[in-house]
């Protein structure tokens, strides 16, 4: 559930976007969703993000509109990615957003996100459980500064330095 203190965060954030200038160049957040979001199947927490903020793009990091997740779910590109780690993991996965053009998946059964990342090697592609649910993955990794450790430590992301001055 969505407490009020990120709520409110959220509101200090549009407002503080709308007075800089700049920030379309780093950052978006959208109004809330008024749609009942029953024509694909997301978890409740995502709904009640998607009714605090319907998507947005912040730095490195997009969080798909409800129009987009059901877009990526069902597009082969997508939906081949999300299919192929559901089969060898084991998970009821969907994906609603990426970092740095690599998707954000969330499992509907446990509720945790799940990234992609690169093995050290920097060859081999690998599914990472971040053991953070839905909400607390956005409160902790994108509207604070350990955003940080998402984008592989660039301290000049524009969103994270945003953030910083919250």
């Amino acid at each position: 559930m969505i407490d009020n203190l990120f709520k409110e965060k959220i509101n200090i954030v549009r407002k503080k976007l709308i007075e800089d200038e700049n920030s379309i160049l780093f950052a978006q957040i959208n109004e809330s969703l008024r749609d009942d979001c029953t024509d694909f199947e997301i978890i409740n927490e995502h709904r009640e993000i998607l009714k605090l903020f319907n998507g947005g793009r912040f730095g490195s990091v997009d969080l798909f509109d409800y129009d987009l997740v059901k877009e990526h779910n069902k597009e082969d590109h997508w939906k081949q990615i999300s299919d192929s780690y559901r089969r060898s993991n084991n998970l009821n996965l969907y994906i609603i957003g990426q970092i740095l053009y690599k998707p954000i998946f969330v499992d509907r059964d446990t509720k945790e996100i799940y990234v992609t990342m690169y093995e050290e090697d920097g060859m081999i592609e690998k599914l990472v459980n971040t053991k953070f649910d839905l909400i607390n993955f956005v409160k902790n990794f994108i509207f604070s500064v350990n955003h940080l450790k998402i984008i592989d430590g660039d301290t000049n992301d524009e969103w994270y330095q945003f953030v910083l001055k919250l």
